[in-house]
This record gives structure tokens, sequence and C-alpha cells, in this order.
């Protein structure tokens, strides 16, 4: 009899965990993911397409739709995206 074996996400993560590097491969990624989570967001907020937004941090709509991808954004970019859409960017390390 051939069964289909199916691992739990939980399973699968720690599976991962145990390859050399890939714990701080999956937080930066993670990283990543919150800042494109964070420009989607204020740009939705501030009722601003895409080239809207683009326009005024001085980068393509190509770019903007990299950052909401994911893709890696400085944090100087990030403070630009902050105040077009009318706020400002606080970072802090926390234990």
């Amino acid at each position: 009899m051939n069964r289909n074996r199916y691992v739990t996400l939980e399973d699968f993560g720690r599976k991962l965990e145990k390859i050399p590097g890939m714990s701080q491969l999956i937080e930066e990624e993670s990283a990543n993911l919150r800042a494109a989570e964070f420009v989607r967001h204020s740009r939705k907020v501030a009722r601003l397409s895409q080239a809207d937004l683009a326009e005024q941090i001085g980068v393509t709509q190509v770019r903007v739709s990299q950052m909401e991808a994911g893709k890696v954004v400085s944090l100087a970019l990030l403070a630009r995206v902050a105040k077009a859409c009318g706020g400002s960017l606080r970072l802090s390390f926390e234990k």
C-alpha cells in the first residue's frame, strides 16, 4: 500500500533549522517580509498608489513593487516611505 506521508509545518521548520546557516537565513527573510508588509500597509493607509509612492520617494513603481514583495530595503528608503505616508520610522533593538 502506498501512503502519502505528510509533514506538519512545525516539523518541516525543525528540519530546516538543522541545516547549517538556515536559521539565520530564515530570520533575515522574515525581517525582509516584515519590511515589505510595512511598506504595503503604510502605502495603503496613506491611500497612495505604488506610482504615487514611487514618485514621492524618488524610485520607480517597479521598485515599490519589489519592496512590497520582500526585496531588501535600506533603512534610509524605509524612512522615506514612512515620511511619504505621513509617519516616521522608529528602530529599536530588544533583548
